[in-house]
């Protein structure tokens, strides 16, 4: 019995392939497509956010300098001081390090591994300040406060809030205002100590911090 079957030539062999191949080229090319626009998609968003981010920084301080320009000299120089003791609260040493007076920085603390170590053998968390005085003496505001120690028993989640409510004292704000609460679990030792804080102004929300060394 004949076989009829059609033979499959070597040149039908080589078009199949070169098909094939193509449609393998196609779908690569349309995948790196894909990717491609994701990642200009991406970007794009990134862009967008930065933008957001940038504008909505510029839009916080041109509201924040709008709010220094109408506080008095003394309101002035105890928001710097609620700024800085802040970033020292949070943590947030080298933004703290930064506020610092460049001589007084190099004279007390030539690295910032040394003010991190000072910070911490100093201050107890929640850092809460008892305005005693403010002096100005030429060009700087000498800032006498007392602060309280606490011991700490398991740390509370903490929102900081760098507005200062009541004349005579900073605290950084929390979930529950009563230090003595559950959900605090901060304890007042009954310690505390003085410390001066000199504050420079070189201009609106422009300033150096310097204090003595205890």
């Amino acid at each position: 019995m004949r076989n009829n079957k059609p033979k499959i030539t070597k040149q039908q062999i080589i078009r199949v392939v070169i098909v094939l191949a193509i449609l393998a080229l196609c779908i690569i090319i349309a995948m790196l497509t894909i990717i491609s626009t994701k990642k200009s998609e991406q970007k794009q968003n990134e862009e967008g956010n930065d933008k957001v981010k940038w504008s909505t920084d510029k839009e916080l301080e041109a509201k924040e300098l709008e709010e220094l320009k109408n506080m008095t000299e003394k309101q002035r120089m105890k928001r710097y001081l609620a700024k800085y003791l802040s970033y020292v609260e949070k943590g947030e040493y080298e933004k703290a390090y930064e506020l610092l007076h460049d001589e007084f920085k190099l004279n007390y603390f030539g690295t910032i591994e040394a003010y991190e170590g000072y910070i911490d053998a100093t201050y107890t968390k929640p850092i809460l300040v008892n305005y005693e005085d403010i002096q100005r003496q030429g060009k700087y505001f000498i800032i006498k406060v007392n602060i309280p120690l606490y011991n700490i028993v398991n740390k509370a989640e903490r929102i900081y809030d760098e507005d200062i409510d009541d004349e005579n004292m900073y605290s950084g704000d929390t979930e529950n205002e009563d230090m003595n609460s559950e959900d605090t679990n901060y304890i007042e030792n009954n310690d505390s100590f003085t410390q001066n804080f000199v504050v420079y102004e070189k201009g609106y929300n422009d300033f150096e911090i310097s204090f003595s060394v205890i």
